[in-house]
Parts: structure tokens; C-alpha cells; sequence
């Protein structure tokens, strides 16, 4: 489905490339893990790999990452987002109504799925991320944990073939990480396929593969942090 071809990338700002040139590759129903410290550049590869890099974040890149045979970086957002979607670190980015459903149901309707399908899904999902009692809330009521549930139920509605996740455990209380690693694990053995930046022990069993971006490390870079890269 996507594949990772000799790529790295630098930030207009600096010298060095990030990496040494990064190979890998995801299949349909399969899981990797990126881990690395601050500054290894696990947010620059999901911002690549989602294509915001570099459509939204300027920088040079070599390389290739590419869907289904076409590069990523020549494909508009709006035409990627159905296929590969990610969660940022920052929730408040990512939400745009005023509700719990309307914000879970702003992707799909875009896609033009049939509103009783919408209902079913935002059912399940309400359900399955322990959303159900908040559905009418307003997003901006909501506390940090559970907006990045809201982004993260929004996406999953629209039912990408890759799910970018870039630090999900941050912020969520333990019993509800464990029940979402469950959730994944399911989403999987139907298909769909994530790449997670992501700390927390309880993700290490889900993962197909795992990248470790410290031993990529260009040594030649500076030590400073990929902060300059987030997207504003």
C-alpha cells in the first residue's frame, strides 16, 4: 500500500538531512512502530508519509514515498486524506465543529457517505472509544484527552486504509489506552493499517514492524529539536 524508498528529508533551515536514507514498507492489515527520542524526527516522517511534507511544510526531500505505486508528494491533501489520514499531537488542529457528532461526522459526510451509514459508524465508534455519553457535547467543553478521542473517532469513521498516529497514549488515562489497543488490533485483522509514533509498552505487541529513528539518525545534523517542523 505505501512504500518508503531511499527517502529523508531536511527542513529548509538546516544543513543536514534528518536520516540516513529511510526503505520500509506497509501492507494491507499490518502495524509499525516508529520510536526514537525528541528531535529523531518521528512527527517529519508521519507529516511525509501524510504528505504535509512537502505540500504544507517546505524543506527538501529525497527520495520517494509512494501510494499504491503514485508519489505522495504529488498528490493534492484533498485526494489523500481517504486513503491516509493522521492524528497530530495537537487535537485543537484538527477540530472544526461545534459538536462531538458533528465533528466526528464532518469526514465521512465530505466523502459523501450515506447518512445512515454515518449513523452506524458514529454508533460503533462512540461505543468502541468510550465517546457514547458525550456525543452532544461542545468540542470546545472537551478536555485534551478527549478531543484527541474526537479526532481520532473522526478519522476512523471515514475508514482510511492507513491511520498515521503521532503519540495517541499522551494525555489518556491507562484503562482506556489498553481498550484502544484492543480496538487497533481489531481494525487490523479487518484491514486497516497504521504507522504510530508512540512511547507507551502497551502498543509494542500490536507492531508488525519497528523503526527505531535513532539508529537513522544523521550524525552529521544538529541536535536541535523537530519542533520547527510541526505544522501551525
Amino acid at each position: 500500500m505505501l512504500k518508503v524508498n531511499n527517502f529523508t528529508f531536511r527542513y529548509t533551515a538546516e544543513t543536514n538531512f534528518l536520516w540516513t536514507p529511510l526503505n520500509f514498507s506497509i501492507s494491507e492489515g499490518e502495524i509499525v512502530l516508529l520510536r526514537g527520542k525528541n528531535g529523531s524526527g518521528k512527527t517529519t516522517l508521519l507529516h511525509s508519509l501524510a504528505g504535509i511534507i512537502p505540500q504544507a511544510i517546505d524543506g527538501e526531500l529525497q527520495g520517494e514515498i509512494s501510494l499504491r505505486g503514485r508519489a505522495v508528494s504529488s498528490i493534492p491533501l484533498r485526494e489523500i486524506a481517504p486513503y491516509i489520514n493522521i492524528l497530530f499531537q495537537e487535537p485543537d488542529k484538527q477540530i472544526f465543529m461545534p459538536s462531538v457528532e458533528e465533528e466526528i461526522a464532518f469526514g465521512p459526510e465530505n466523502l459523501c457517505v450515506e447518512r445512515g451509514e454515518i449513523e452506524r459508524r458514529l454508533i460503533e465508534i462512540l461505543d468502541r472509544l468510550k465517546l457514547t455519553e458525550i456525543r452532544n457535547r461542545l468540542t470546545a467543553e472537551l478536555s485534551f484527552g478527549q478531543k484527541k478521542l474526537v479526532v481520532l473517532a473522526g478519522i476512523l469513521a471515514m475508514k482510511p486504509g492507513i491511520i498515521l498516529l503521532d503519540e495517541l497514549s499522551a494525555g489518556l488515562e491507562e484503562g482506556l489506552i489498553e481498550s484502544i489497543t484492543l480496538y487497533i488490533q481489531e481494525l487490523k485483522e479487518t484491514g486497516s493499517s497504521f504507522i504510530l509514533s508512540e512511547h507507551h509498552p502497551a502498543f509494542d505487541n500490536l507492531a508488525d514492524q519497528l523503526i527505531d529513528l535513532d539508529k537513522m539518525r544523521n550524525l552529521g545534523r544538529s541536535d536541535e529539536s523537530e519542533e520547527t517542523g510541526k505544522l501551525e
